[in-house]
């Protein structure tokens, strides 16, 4: 499974208290920050309207990029190995109880009927980042460009003071 720059891990487990079903393990080089718990909650709680929306946005990326597909291969194997004779019974780790994901999947669409205004500030939020990255990638090309041309210049003055004598 493959997911795309800028994806959060462990962001559902931490929001909603549940421990990790799967072990998360890249095959590229990643960066990135860590947050501790505690720094989290506190930050959670001093913006707790911008968290709702991300709690909700972690939920259903979860549930839908990660939760499902992963559970959709697991019983895939499961049935693979079942069927055959060599191995007698295949462990896996416990899913949550089975309607406690349905339980915080109503929870979480009942509340947001609530959020329409979260979502035009979730929007708005998202254009600014968008717009944040872009200027960043901006800013780094102009670097790159000043770099090269106080380089030019050296070497048109270089070039100068060779013609002169």
């Amino acid at each position: 499974m493959r997911l795309n720059k800028q994806s959060i891990f462990g962001a559902f487990e931490t929001l909603y208290h549940k421990r990790a079903l799967f072990v998360y393990k890249t095959f590229t080089n990643v960066s990135g920050y860590i947050i501790r718990k505690k720094a989290w909650k506190e930050i959670a709680d001093a913006n707790s309207e911008i968290f709702d929306m991300f709690k909700r946005k972690a939920l259903f990326d979860y549930y839908f990029r990660i939760r499902n597909p992963l559970l959709a291969h697991r019983k895939l194997e499961v049935e693979h190995f079942d069927l055959r004779y060599d191995y007698r019974q295949v462990l896996t780790l416990q899913d949550y109880n089975g309607n406690e994901m349905k339980e915080i999947l109503i929870d979480e669409i009942s509340r947001g009927h609530q959020h329409s205004e979260l979502d035009r500030l979730n929007l708005n939020l998202q254009s600014y980042e968008k717009f944040i990255y872009n200027t960043l990638k901006h800013v780094e090309k102009a670097e790159q460009y000043s770099k090269l041309a106080a380089i030019e210049q050296e070497k048109l003055k270089t070039e100068e003071e060779l013609v002169r004598f």
